[in-house]
């Protein structure tokens, strides 16, 4: 199961479609050889991120029938993977939770260290963004690093954790990907440093953010993502603003703004079920053309906006049950255990569900953004029931 799950995560990196699909094929697999526990599959966690994936999946039949099957067996097997990983997660024992922690850190820094090589190497010194998805594994390594915070810090040191901050840091600034900025933001926020250190850094970072964006060139790619955290959304872009715009395909921010204003008039249309998953850019392919080189078909992005036009009603009840009961249990978990004082591995799992809730307000539907929503529910979903029955870890507190 673990070899499997990391598989899967370096296909989600690389694009590599047909190893992610052999991935989860390995993961079925081991579900005959597992016993399958109540909380994985019956629990409210469980059953809401089993819906959440099927609106993600499933309900693309709605305009297009030979699509809506392909993705139901996209659903029925993501669904079981998940299962399969949460069985695991729950049975396993710590030492081999660990062993699997240490191998999925070992590939994703080894993953970084080829993508940053390769713009290098290719001269591009800003905006990482030209070998596959790279988004992934820059938002995973500031997890990963705020995970292993208190093992570091007691192993070799605070001057060393800071230096590998400091590093990682750079790369993300460099690689213009806002999610992972906002990652390495709440990864700091929810560390047990103090206030005053945190105000102090928070600060010094805002100042450092601030001289980048006046000494950068005009139009630069990474001031323009720094720039957009304070940008107003309120202005509209029709189809005749688009076209009078220069250089569209480098402005994603345009082409998402007149895709979510697109989807808000869907929704008018079709308020109850929505016009299904992916549907938007089917009715984007049938009114602009496919392909398209002005990014016009676009997918949406931020689940805020995607809801209400491609499920409807249904999907925002559906997905706002998920996420009020995911913020309930995490905290529970974060708690039980001492909260922000805890260790840092306890305080990992804020990181994550930060990463779920930003990759969930800010990206497009995809495979990754499926697999959080459903992998890191079920996860959830067991890890709440170990702790009802009091077989729930309780770290010791360490308070760095």
């Amino acid at each position: 199961m673990p070899s499997s799950a990391i598989l899967y995560y370096v296909s989600l990196c690389y694009k590599l479609h047909f190893v992610g699909i052999a991935a989860v094929f390995f993961m079925l697999c081991m579900i005959p050889f597992m016993r399958i526990h109540r909380s994985s599959v019956f629990s409210a966690m469980a059953i809401l991120s089993i819906l959440y994936t099927a609106l993600c999946t499933v309900t693309a039949v709605q305009f297009n029938v030979f699509y809506g099957v392909v993705r139901a067996f996209q659903f029925i097997t993501m669904s079981l993977a998940g299962i399969a990983f949460a069985n695991y997660m729950y049975s396993a024992t710590n030492e081999n939770k660990a062993l699997f922690l240490k191998c999925f850190t070992i590939v994703t820094a080894l993953i970084l260290s080829h993508v940053v090589i390769y713009h290098l190497s290719t001269g591009r010194l800003i905006s990482w963004k030209h070998l596959y998805d790279t988004k992934l594994v820059f938002s995973t390594s500031p997890c990963l690093l705020f995970f292993y915070q208190s093992d570091i810090r007691r192993k070799i040191g605070d001057i060393a954790f800071w230096a590998i901050l400091s590093v990682l840091v750079l790369f993300v600034l460099l690689s213009g990907e806002r999610k992972a900025y906002l990652l390495v933001t709440m990864g700091f926020l929810f560390s047990a440093s103090s206030v005053t250190s945190k105000a102090t850094l928070m600060m010094l970072a805002g100042t450092l953010a601030s001289f980048f964006i006046i000494t950068a060139e005009p139009g630069d790619y990474v001031s323009r993502q720094l720039t957009s955290f304070v940008e107003s959304e309120a202005q509209e872009y029709s189809y005749s603003d688009l076209m009078q715009e220069e250089s569209l395909g480098y402005r994603s921010d345009l082409a998402r703004k007149f895709a979510n204003e697109n989807g808000k008039r869907l929704f008018q249309e079709n308020p109850l079920f929505g016009v299904g998953a992916s549907g938007y850019q089917a009715w984007a392919y049938e009114k602009f053309g496919r392909p398209d080189q002005l990014r016009l078909t676009g997918n949406i992005h931020g689940e805020i906006h995607r809801l209400p036009a491609e499920n409807g009603i249904v999907g925002v009840v559906i997905a706002a049950l998920y996420f009020l009961t995911i913020s309930i249990l995490v905290a529970k978990y974060v708690l039980r255990r001492g909260g922000l004082a805890s260790n840092s591995r306890v305080r990992g799992i804020l990181i994550v569900y930060s990463m779920l809730l930003i990759y969930a307000g800010t990206e497009a539907l995809d495979s990754t953004l499926i697999t959080l929503i459903l992998f890191f529910g079920m996860f959830v979903a067991v890890e709440s029931r170990k702790d009802a029955i009091g077989l729930g870890a309780k770290p010791a507190t360490v308070a760095t």
